[in-house]
């Protein structure tokens, strides 16, 4: 029955792509079709971005080669083909795949920088880069005595 079930998603999951293809004309109609799809495959949200709407806006204004802190001026932007083709491809592989969004655009920021990553490391998390910002305060008093650190297990070596 699982089988099925899963065939029957998928099959659903490919109409609403093809149906993408013929429908969709800008930023904003891309961006509402991601974020759709990604709540309905219940992603999981945690390399970079909050929730669906963050990471569909970074993954499409990546894909178009567009700056990622500014969303407003293209929304309404019409998307040539090639360009459609290209973001629905990041949003297939997201939903499809679960590929995180780090490694569909082969970057990851920590602590102000961007860095290259991909499926060969840990997807470094913003979390660790706020310890590091405090000199992981509380808990060690006295920052400058350490000499020497092991980095272990945490992504890319950031």
């Amino acid at each position: 029955m699982q089988i099925k079930h899963n065939v029957n998603n998928k099959l659903h999951e490919n109409s609403h792509f093809s149906e993408a293809e013929k429908t969709l004309l800008t930023v904003r109609d891309c961006l509402r079709f991601a974020v759709s799809r990604f709540y309905q495959a219940k992603l999981f949200f945690g390399h970079g971005s909050d929730d669906a709407y963050d990471e569909a806006v970074y993954l499409i204004l990546h894909t178009l080669h567009l700056p990622i802190d500014t969303l407003a001026p293209f929304l309404d932007a019409q998307l040539t083909p090639g360009e459609l083709g290209e973001v629905l491809n990041v949003i297939r592989q997201r939903v499809e795949q679960r590929i995180p969004a780090a490694y569909l655009t082969h970057e990851a920021f920590l602590g102000g920088y961007n860095f290259y990553v991909d499926e060969r490391v840990i997807v470094p998390r913003s979390f660790i880069a706020e310890l590091l910002r405090e000199q992981l305060s509380p808990w060690i008093a006295d920052p400058d005595a350490i000499s020497s650190v092991l980095d272990l297990c945490t992504g890319s070596g950031c």
